[in-house]
């Protein structure tokens, strides 16, 4: 499993017991699988009055936490399957323990959710995830010589550099617009989201929050933000 969110692990069980295969995933990845009532962020946020939705999402991910996995995974591990050698590698940034797939003599890169092939992904604050090394693990990704991405989410990708450069430009123009409405007076995360994304699917402003709030804390490492009060922020001095 190349993350624990339900849309990535949810059949995983049935998979498991229809096949015989084990279900393997990174040692970060697995508490957050099995705290399926817990607080992690999904990369969707259903409102409570659509209550039929919520507990459909929350049967997902009850289905999902059975997919315990049989064995830790780590940065590095080759996994023989089929004839198949399969390069474990880790890219944290989405979640914390996402990884992908390499399969080196095929050059094909499985991406998961952490390059995607059409629209980019969610990046929640530390702890459940990390603008930095989201954007440190597409720099990675880079290094590898990869004919075909396979995403989790959208198309099969040829042009692989192509695509993760674009991902990594985006997220530093994206930057830049959150310290250009800290300059023009846009002190919050959610005035930013009203002027960033101003007709965003309400369902969808809280992971655009956190998203802001993703790249406000990348900005205070890298010293060019600061806190400015309750949820207000600055450009630093």
């Amino acid at each position: 499993l190349t993350h624990h969110h339900f849309d990535h692990s949810g059949g995983a069980q049935q998979l498991r017991k229809a096949t015989g295969a084990q279900v393997v995933m990174h040692a970060q990845e697995e508490r957050l699988l099995r705290d399926w009532q817990g607080d992690a962020p999904q990369d969707i946020d259903i409102p409570a009055e659509q209550k039929a939705i919520a507990e459909q999402v929350q049967r997902f991910r009850r289905q999902a936490a059975e997919a315990a996995p049989d064995a830790a995974i780590a940065d590095g591990d080759v996994l023989n399957v089929g004839g198949l050698a399969l390069e474990v590698v880790h890219t944290p940034g989405h979640t914390l323990g996402s990884i992908c797939i390499y399969l080196r003599d095929e050059r094909a890169l499985f991406t998961g959710d952490t390059a995607l092939g059409l629209g980019t992904v969610a990046i929640s604050p530390p702890p459940h995830g990390d603008m930095r090394l989201y954007l440190e693990s597409l720099e990675r990704l880079k290094g590898y010589d990869a004919a075909l991405m396979l995403p989790g989410h959208g198309r099969p990708v040829q042009d692989v550099a192509r695509k993760l450069q674009e991902l990594i430009d985006h997220r530093h123009e994206r930057e830049e617009q959150v310290l250009r409405l800290l300059a023009d007076g846009t002190t919050t995360p959610r005035a930013m989201v009203g002027a960033i994304y101003p007709e965003l699917d309400r369902r969808m402003v809280p992971m655009a929050l956190r998203q802001i709030e993703a790249h406000l804390a990348k900005l205070a490492e890298d010293r060019r933000v600061e806190a400015a009060g309750e949820g207000e922020w600055r450009v630093r001095g």
